[in-house]
């Protein structure tokens, strides 16, 4: 059996204690893929909010704004948000399930390769904030 199952009888069971490390990863995935949308489309839908019945009102002082769309001429800005959005869910992802495990697990921790057992130690300083030497 294998040493996280070991307080579960059926498979299906283990996934479960691990179901929040994915939150991160799915909000990376949104952030990267919609937040250049947010912006323009929060925009128009401000503009809009002024006079939802077309009726010329401006009840919030912004029928008349255009959509500024500057933020399109920032593709490097826009690639590296995107980017740091996807890496920074999997890294915040992988740290939950990495917590997770051994808190499930505790028998994990003795049986754990040397490289985990030196992952753990470099997680341990920069939560702590030490500095690594």
């Amino acid at each position: 059996m294998h040493p996280l199952a070991a307080d579960s009888t059926h498979p299906t069971a283990l996934p479960g204690p691990f179901a929040h490390s994915v939150v991160p990863i799915v909000l990376g995935y949104v952030i990267a893929h919609y937040a250049t949308m947010f912006l323009l489309e929060g925009q128009h839908t401000l503009i809009l909010l002024s006079d939802p019945l077309s009726r010329g009102w401006n009840v919030f002082r912004t029928a008349h704004r255009e959509v500024n769309t500057g933020i399109t001429a920032h593709v490097t800005v826009i690639a590296t948000v995107q980017m740091a959005a996807v890496v920074g869910g999997h890294l915040l992802g992988v740290m939950s399930a990495y917590d997770r495990c051994q808190a499930v697990s505790p028998a994990w921790s003795a049986e754990r390769p040397a490289a985990t057992a030196a992952g753990d130690g470099l997680l341990h300083r920069w939560r702590s904030s030490a500095p690594v030497r």
